[in-house]
């Protein structure tokens, strides 16, 4: 926001602080308004917004439950894994021999 001081422009810089887009990842536009004072009328950005893009966090997979020992068909193999960073959501997919198990593994 330009304010003016005798003619002469006055750069108002106003800092926001610990602010995290609620939406995550995305391309944003940040608006910007003065609401005005006792001095002043309230004025708005008048279309020259500012963009910006917030890029989606690298996830590791990592620590994946070794599985030991023999099995005969039928005994349960209990699998685990862990994702990190903290936060990340969305499911884990297993595969054997590149076939996606579905809480069931077989011919």
């Amino acid at each position: 926001m330009t304010l003016a001081s005798g003619g002469d422009p006055v750069v108002y810089t106003a800092a926001l602080s610990d602010w995290t887009p609620a939406s995550g990842a995305g391309h944003y536009l940040l608006h910007a308004a003065y609401s005005g004072d006792d001095n002043f009328e309230p004025s708005f950005d008048g279309g020259t917004n500012e963009s910006f893009t917030v890029t989606k966090v690298t996830a590791t997979l990592s620590a994946i439950t070794s599985v030991t020992g023999s099995y005969v068909p039928g005994d349960p193999i209990t699998l685990g894994a862990t994702v990190s960073p903290a936060g990340c959501t969305g499911p884990v997919t297993y595969s054997l021999d590149k076939s996606p198990l579905n809480g069931a593994a077989g011919p």
